[in-house]
């Protein structure tokens, strides 16, 4: 059974408007399906909201329906052997961090934002503090699975590099990220090494 959605006034990032909303939170991939089946319908715009952190306030309705998947499920896999991770799209950056450094990874071109969803780095494909060695978000993800307006998933990668790109910096806009399998790096040290440079 579908929950039913709630009225919530949602705020822009930089706090600089807001307004009621009607905001539905599915728990499940077959509750987003039936969310999505009634909108698209009706033919209703919807913005689709996780972290909540888009500088440029991507994630604010222009109408008044949202879809909050921050309460998807949060499943992170980590293949040793392909150095890969299959991550579902309510995971948050602080616990995916956390869980990589466990075993012994991390995730390049991540955000300095810990409340991200995988979901939201790859719509609007991020950028992190080593970018410029490692690419944007874009480079990190080998396959994503997503939800079209109608309710139909679909698995993509870079060999449908028309749909990849459409998804990949995309803002939500040709479905939504159920899954990602992302690509890491393995993490030499837990340690930094530092320079100190003394100056007047």
């Amino acid at each position: 059974m579908t929950k039913r959605p709630h009225i919530e006034t949602l705020t822009t990032y930089a706090l600089n408007a807001n307004k009621p909303c009607t905001v539905y939170k599915p728990a499940s991939q077959q509750e987003l399906s039936n969310i999505l089946s009634g909108l698209y319908s009706k033919g209703e715009p919807v913005s689709i909201i996780g972290g909540r952190n888009s500088f440029g306030d991507v994630f604010f309705p222009a109408g008044h329906t949202a879809i909050d998947v921050s309460g998807m499920p949060t499943g992170i896999t980590i293949n040793n052997n392909t150095a890969t991770a299959m991550v579902d799209c309510g995971v948050k950056a602080i616990d995916l961090a956390d869980k990589l450094q466990q075993s012994g990874y991390y995730l390049p071109a991540q955000s300095g934002s810990y409340l991200n969803t995988p979901g939201g780095d790859i719509s609007a494909n991020v950028n992190g503090k080593d970018s410029w060695k490692h690419g944007n978000f874009y480079h990190q993800v080998n396959s994503l699975t997503i939800m079209l307006a109608s309710g139909n998933t679909v698995t993509v990668d870079k060999s449908s590099p028309e749909l990849f790109n459409t998804i990949t910096g995309g803002l939500g806009m040709g479905g939504i990220i159920l899954s990602a399998v992302l690509q890491l790096k393995k993490q030499p040290a837990n340690a930094l090494l530092c320079q100190t440079i003394a100056t007047n």
